[in-house]
């Protein structure tokens, strides 16, 4: 489970935090915006997980 947290939190980080960019304009997602989802790409990865894991 804390693996799975890995990406969600690097692209909170990544997308709210720092922002993404080219050109020299850069864009950042709010930050109600990026918790939730966060939180909903870790649930998604979870299920994901479990759904494999049943499948195999």
């Amino acid at each position: 489970m804390p693996l799975a947290a890995i990406p969600a939190v690097a692209g909170f980080v990544g997308y709210s935090l720092v922002g993404a960019g080219a050109f020299g304009f850069s864009v950042r997602v709010p930050i109600l915006q990026g918790l939730t989802s966060m939180l909903v790409g870790y649930v998604l990865t979870l299920v994901v997980v479990y759904l494999l894991g049943m499948l195999a």
